[in-house]
C-alpha cells in the first residue's frame, strides 16, 4: 500500500510514517512547514537534507494556500496523488476532499480546536491583521469574488480596522470549511480521549465527523529513543517538559481545562524545599502563554535560586535535557499527559504529572507516572523520588509501559488495518460488474 502524509506537527506523523515503512508500505511525506519542530532532519540524524525522494518539501503551506488552491498546495497534493491512502494532519485535511482515496486524520489538538472552529475567526483576524501576507490574502479573496482589486487597493489599505478584520474573518471561515470538509471525509480520526476537550467534541460533532471511528493514538519512538542510564548529579535535577500555561485569562479558544498546572508544580517544589531544606536544579523553558506570570510566581515563592530558564528548545535540546535530568515534570493541571511526558518515560526517566488515570484506565491503562495533581502530592513525589533506587524503578516501569502500549509499531498496525479495509472496500466499489454477475448466485 502506498500511503501519503501531509502535515507533520511536532514530527508526530513522521513517527507513524516510519513505522508504516518498517511494515513494508511505500510512504510519501510532504514537509509543509519550516519550523524546526516540524522537520524530520531536526530530530533524526538518519534523515538527510536535502530529502530523499519519498520526502518532498513544499513549505511553508499556509491557510491562504489551501483556501486559494495555490501552486504550492497543488504541488503538495501532487506528491501524494498516486497514493492508495492518506494520513493527514494540521493544514492537510483539505487533501481528503481533493484526492479520491481513504484518509485517516491524525489530529494533534489545535488543528481541530482552532483551525476547524469558526468561533476562532475573531482571534485569527486580530493576530494576522497588519502582517504582510494579510493584504495579499484579502486581494486574492476579492479576486474570487470577482471584485476589481486595483480600484479598491487604496480603500482597503486605508480602511478602518473593523473592515480589514471582517475580510480576514471571512477568509478564516473559508479555511474552516475546507478543514471540516476533510474531517468529514475521514475514515477514522485520532484525537484526545473522550471527555477531555469540549472544543474538539463540538467541532467534530458540528462537521458530522462524530460517527467516524475514534482512536487515541499516543506514540513514543522507542526505536529512536533509547533508555538512558541515570545521571550522576550533585543536586537533584528536574526538567519541566510541559509548556508554561496556567494563568488566566488564557489565549482565545484555549479552555480552562487546558491548564498545565505549572503553578501546582512550582508550589509543590517550594513546599518540598521549605520542608527539607534541600536544593534542586529546576529547569524551565520559556514556552507558553504564562511565562511572565510564572517568573512572578517563582519570585513570590522565594525559589528563584532553584530555577534556571532556558530559551525554547529544539527536539534535540529537549532530549538532551531528558538525558541529564533525574526527574521530568509534565502537566500537573487539568490537561492530559502529552508527547513530552511519554517520550520522557521512553527515555527511562520518572515523570511527575497528573496522568489523569480516570481517563486512561479503559484505554491502555493508567500511565505509570508519579501521580501528582496538587502541590502536596508534588512535594510527596519529590520526597519519594529523592531515592535513586526509586527513581530507577519508576523510570524502568515507564519505559516498559511505553514499549508494551505506546510503540509506533502498535499504532501503525491500527492505522494499517483501517486503511487496508478502506482501500479494499474502495476497490470493490470501483470494480466493474460482469455481464453475468447480476444474475449469478
Amino acid at each position: 500500500m502506498r500511503v501519503g502524509f501531509i502535515g507533520n506537527q511536532n514530527n508526530y506523523p513522521f513517527v507513524l510514517a516510519r513505522a508504516l515503512q518498517r511494515r513494508g508500505h511505500d510512504v510519501r511525506v510532504v514537509i509543509d512547514q519550516q519550523h524546526p519542530l516540524d522537520r524530520p532532519e531536526c530530530r533524526y540524524a538518519d534523515v538527510p537534507f536535502p530529502y530523499p525522494d519519498w520526502i518532498r518539501e513544499v513549505a511553508p503551506v499556509e491557510m491562504g494556500d489551501v483556501v486559494f488552491q495555490t501552486s504550492r498546495w497543488r504541488t503538495a497534493l501532487d506528491h501524494v496523488r498516486d497514493c492508495d491512502a492518506l494520513v493527514l494532519n494540521k493544514f492537510g485535511y483539505d487533501a481528503a476532499t481533493r484526492l479520491p482515496v481513504p484518509a485517516f486524520c491524525l489530529t494533534t489538538g489545535g488543528d481541530v480546536e482552532f483551525w476547524a472552529n469558526p468561533d476562532a475567526a475573531e482571534a485569527f483576524a486580530c493576530a494576522i491583521d497588519g502582517q504582510p501576507h494579510a493584504r495579499e490574502w484579502i486581494r486574492r479573496a476579492m479576486q474570487l469574488e470577482r471584485v476589481d482589486w486595483p480600484s479598491l487597493a487604496g480603500v482597503i489599505d486605508a480602511a478602518p480596522t473593523p473592515v480589514r478584520r471582517m475580510a480576514l474573518k471571512q477568509l478564516f471561515r473559508m479555511f474552516v470549511r475546507r478543514q471540516r470538509a476533510g474531517l468529514r471525509r475521514a475514515i477514522a480520526i485520532s484525537g484526545l480521549p473522550d471527555g477531555v476537550s469540549p472544543a474538539m467534541a463540538a467541532v467534530l460533532g458540528a462537521c458530522r465527523a462524530a460517527n467516524a471511528p475514534r482512536l487515541h493514538l499516543m506514540m513514543a519512538d522507542i526505536g529512536w529513543i533509547a533508555p538512558q542510564p541515570p545521571p550522576v548529579n550533585p543536586v537533584l535535577r528536574v526538567f519541566n517538559a510541559a509548556r508554561i500555561l496556567w494563568k488566566g485569562p488564557f489565549p482565545p479558544l484555549v479552555g480552562d481545562w487546558e491548564s498545565k498546572g505549572t503553578d501546582v508544580m512550582l508550589t509543590g517544589v517550594a513546599l518540598w524545599h521549605r520542608r527539607t531544606g534541600r536544593a534542586i536544579d529546576l529547569r524551565l523553558v520559556e514556552k507558553g502563554a504564562s511565562v511572565a506570570a510564572t517568573k512572578d510566581l517563582v519570585r513570590a515563592l522565594g525559589i528563584e535560586p532553584l530555577v534556571s530558564w532556558q530559551p525554547e528548545l529544539t527536539q534535540a535540546g529537549v532530549f538532551d535535557e531528558y538525558v541529564r535530568a533525574d526527574i521530568v515534570t509534565e502537566q500537573c493541571g487539568t490537561h492530559v499527559l502529552g508527547m513530552a511526558g511519554v517520550e520522557a518515560m521512553a527515555a527511562g526517566r520518572p515523570v511527575i504529572a497528573n496522568g489523569r488515570p480516570e481517563l486512561y484506565t479503559s484505554l491502555s491503562g493508567p500511565y505509570p507516572v508519579a501521580q501528582a495533581a496538587t502541590a502536596e502530592e508534588v512535594a510527596a513525589q519529590l520526597d519519594r523520588l529523592s531515592d535513586p533506587a526509586v527513581r530507577a524503578r519508576v523510570g524502568a516501569d515507564g519505559r516498559r509501559f511505553v514499549e508494551q502500549h505506546l510503540s509506533p509499531d502498535a499504532a501503525a498496525r491500527q492505522v494499517e488495518s483501517l486503511l487496508l479495509s478502506a482501500v479494499a472496500a474502495r476497490c470493490i466499489r470501483a470494480a466493474p460488474v460482469s455481464a453475468g454477475g447480476a444474475a449469478s448466485g
